[in-house]
């Protein structure tokens, strides 16, 4: 009997190990699938725009995904109603500058750490400024903040930024796609 109950402890011991594990590592491995696949779908992109992809960076570069239909769509069912672009983000050795023009419809920014977890929102219903100017930042820098420009902590010094835009209707459409391509991301020297 007590051969059995040892076993038992043992065998609980383990599997509550074996959960904390899994549920720590978990948001870390579902978003390196989501950072993977992202990075594939635009390098497949680029190679169909005649782009030499041999040598191409995708990160801290921003990313704009069609509008969604039966035959685009990645997820079983995205929102037809909204265009995506993304930034895959990397703030280790320099932060990132993001200037985006905010439309008169819905639109947000949202930033998203290694983990899965989102940091960082802006949207149309909390914005001040047209554009929109922010500063990501390694959380283990010490700038100061430029003028003018908000600054943002990274949760990670990888991750993901996603631009979403409401589309109010077909005609908007082409109004909208050529205002997030005025979007700049770019990585800037800055002095502590």
């Amino acid at each position: 009997m007590r051969r059995y109950t040892k076993s038992l402890v043992l065998t609980i011991i383990l599997a509550i190990v074996i959960h904390f594990a899994l549920v720590a590592s978990l948001p870390n491995i579902v978003m390196g699938i989501a950072l993977k696949r992202i990075e594939k779908t635009a390098l497949k992109v680029a190679q169909a725009r005649g782009i030499d992809v041999k040598n191409l960076k995708i990160e801290n570069r921003i990313l704009h995904a069609p509008p969604r239909t039966a035959d685009t769509r990645e997820v079983v069912a995205p929102n037809p109603d909204l265009l995506f672009s993304v930034v895959l983000y990397d703030v280790r050795e320099r932060p990132l500058f993001i200037s985006a023009p905010v439309p008169d419809s819905y639109w947000s920014i949202s930033f998203y750490a290694s983990n899965t977890v989102n940091f960082f929102i802006k949207g149309s219903k909390n914005t001040r400024s047209n554009p929109v100017r922010l500063l990501l930042v390694s959380k283990h820098s010490d700038y100061s903040t430029p003028h003018n420009i908000e600054m943002v902590k990274a949760a990670s010094d990888k991750g993901i930024i996603l631009f979403r835009y409401l589309i109010k209707n077909k005609i908007h459409l082409k109004d909208l796609d050529k205002l997030r391509k005025k979007t700049v991301v770019k990585s800037v020297e800055l002095s502590g």
